[in-house]
Order: C-alpha cells, then sequence, then structure tokens
C-alpha cells in the first residue's frame, strides 16, 4: 500500500483518505494519523478496538494490563491512546470506560 496522488490502496482498491474515511466510518485524521504513525493495510481503516487493536502491537487484555499500571493518573487516557496506537484520545475512550469497570469489580466493594 502506498500514497499516490493522494490516494491510497488497500485491498486492490485506490480510494482517497476522504473516501476511505467514509467507506470504513472512521475519522479522516484518524486514518490520517495511523498512516504517519506507520500502520497500513486494513489496519488503517478498522474500528478502534477491532479484535484485535488497530496497531496489532497489544491484544485487548494485553493493553489492560499496562492499563492497571498507570490507571488513575491525570494522563491516562492519554497513556492508553499512546499504547493503543492512536493520536485521538476519544478513539480510546469505550475502553477506557471498559477497563474502569474491569478495575472496579476485580478491585471489590
Amino acid at each position: 500500500m502506498r500514497i499516490k496522488y493522494g490516494k491510497i490502496r488497500i485491498g486492490g482498491e485506490s480510494k482517497t483518505l476522504y473516501e476511505w474515511s467514509r467507506l470504513s466510518g472512521v475519522n479522516y485524521s484518524t486514518i490520517w494519523n495511523r498512516y504517519k504513525m506507520g500502520l497500513r493495510g486494513r489496519s488503517l481503516i478498522l474500528p478502534a478496538f477491532h479484535s484485535r487493536l488497530v496497531s496489532d502491537a497489544y491484544t485487548e487484555d494485553e493493553l489492560y494490563q499496562l492499563y492497571r499500571n498507570f490507571a488513575g493518573e491525570r494522563n491516562e487516557q492519554q497513556r492508553l491512546a499512546d499504547f493503543a496506537g492512536t493520536c485521538n484520545k476519544c478513539d480510546v475512550l469505550p475502553l477506557l470506560r471498559k477497563f474502569r469497570e474491569r478495575l472496579k469489580k476485580e478491585s471489590g466493594p
């Protein structure tokens, strides 16, 4: 995959970032940031937390284990976004809520 004349080729189709954004439902800036971070192929247009993370660096369980190390810190959302491989903190908000609930259940009453 490469950008040529403003288009990205994914799975044999060439489209602009805007077209991929409309087609996938993933925000334009998210796709662009993923590309700048070195992600390629379908990982550019997958929802933020598909079966594996867009970065393919960590599974959700591995991310949770990392999250436990900085849970409750003022910048926890940004740190989670950094580990998840996204520049957009909003992409990790649903996962952050899930992790907070899971940590609360593990901690007990």
